[in-house]
C-alpha cells in the first residue's frame, strides 16, 4: 500500500486525505490530496493500482513550497501547477496535478 500521506508529510506541512474534518484544519500552510485510483491487471486479476494525484496546498502567502516540489523532482514526477487566490477563504491555493501516475503492484500468489 502506498503511504501517500506520509510521503507528502515529509515536506514539513500538515496533510489530509481529501479534507480535514470541519473545524479541524490546522493553521496554514497545509496540504490536502485527492487520490483517484484505477485498478487493472492481467490474468483475471486486478493486481495493479494507478494513483493519479491532485495535491492542493493552502497558504496565506503566495509562496511556493520548494520542499513539496522537491518530493516530485526526486522521483521525476511530471506535474502541472496552478495558483489561485480564494477570496472567500482569503488564502492562496496551489494545485499540483501529477501527470505521472504512481503505480502499485500486488504480489502474485
Amino acid at each position: 500500500m502506498l503511504l501517500i500521506k506520509f510521503w507528502l508529510e515529509t515536506a514539513g506541512e500538515p496533510v489530509a486525505d481529501t479534507c480535514f474534518p470541519p473545524g479541524e484544519a490546522p493553521d496554514m500552510p497545509y496540504v490536502v490530496y485527492l487520490d483517484t485510483v484505477t485498478r487493472g491487471g492481467a490474468d483475471m486479476r486486478n493486481a495493479v493500482r494507478r494513483h493519479a494525484l491532485s495535491i492542493e496546498r493552502y497558504s496565506a502567502e503566495a509562496d511556493d513550497s520548494t520542499a513539496l516540489e522537491a518530493l516530485f523532482d526526486v522521483r521525476a514526477l511530471k506535474y502541472r501547477k496552478e495558483k489561485q487566490w480564494l477570496p472567500d477563504n482569503e488564502c492562496y491555493m496551489t494545485v499540483y496535478n501529477l501527470e505521472t501516475d504512481l503505480i502499485e503492484r500486488e504480489a502474485l500468489q
